[in-house]
């Protein structure tokens, strides 16, 4: 809030709960419920972990670069940053890591990024960016275990075609022209349901399911409006979004929204979970 303090909503009561003082502007949070904490990312670019009744961060990280958008995946942290760096950590180490543990990755697009999913099972992985493209990869363990109790995570190299590649998620083609119109990607994720299976969302107004095994489509659902925010729920079976005006196009496009912000829910059905090549599950 604007007093650099962190609140908790209980919906029972309707009221408010102090969480924890931040002491400078936090720009962005991410719940970890297993661990009953909360990360917080301030425009002092630190990462800080809060836990439930104790005032005081047991984890305070300086990193180099701003953060833009987190994902969690059980005991794995990944950030996507300003300069289009990237960086994994280990939730489990956090209190244990220090500023020069942490390794920076230039990603191959280049591009301010936008959204980022892990998948710790799997160890997959894909960042996004704001031109319409995203970046497939592959997480390994740097060294084993540096010292005692911190794990370090870095990209592999992309040199298998096969777990790692870039494509074009969100992107339209222009009427009688070889020109497409690129359309950020708003928010990506993966399902706990299947291995393979990746959501994206876009400034194009698409809700696109992809199996990354595959490298393919599984479904595309037009929303007509650009998606603004997303979310899949715990278990997989439900997929939210928000539609709202495509602010990658900056200002100067306000002035043709015709369109009113609406929330919508989604069940992802079981024949959605994986690519099908005539019917039959690709493999």
């Amino acid at each position: 809030l604007s007093d650099n303090s962190i609140q908790l909503a209980d919906f029972a009561s309707n009221g408010l709960q102090k969480f924890a003082d931040t002491g400078v502007p936090v720009h962005k949070m991410k719940s970890i419920g297993a661990m009953n904490a909360i990360l917080t990312f301030d425009t002092s670019n630190a990462l800080k972990a809060y836990m439930q009744n104790n005032p005081a961060p047991v984890a305070n990280l300086q990193l180099k670069y701003a953060v833009l958008n987190v994902d969690v995946s059980e005991h794995m942290l990944m950030l996507v940053m300003g300069d289009a760096q990237i960086a994994i950590l280990d939730l489990n180490s956090l209190s244990n890591y220090t500023p020069n543990d942490i390794v920076y990755t230039e990603s191959q697009l280049k591009s301010p990024l936008s959204s980022c999913a892990i998948n710790s099972k799997t160890m997959d992985f894909v960042i996004a960016s704001v031109d319409g493209r995203a970046q497939k990869g592959v997480v390994t363990l740097q060294g084993g275990m540096n010292v005692a109790n911190k794990r370090v995570y870095v990209p592999s190299p992309a040199n298998n075609a096969q777990v790692a590649y870039v494509f074009i998620p969100h992107s339209v083609k222009s009427a009688n022209s070889s020109v497409s119109d690129m359309y950020e990607v708003s928010k990506c994720g993966f399902n706990v349901r299947s291995d393979n299976l990746l959501y994206t969302a876009g400034g194009d107004g698409m809700l696109i399911l992809w199996d990354v095994k595959a490298k393919n489509k599984v479904i595309s659902i037009n929303v007509s409006n650009p998606i603004t925010a997303s979310c899949i729920n715990n278990n997989g079976m439900y997929i939210a979004i928000a539609t709202g005006y495509d602010w990658a196009k900056g200002v100067w496009g306000l002035g043709e929204v015709n369109y009113k912000p609406r929330v919508g829910i989604r069940m992802i059905s079981d024949n959605e979970l994986v690519y099908k090549v005539g019917g039959n599950t690709f493999k």
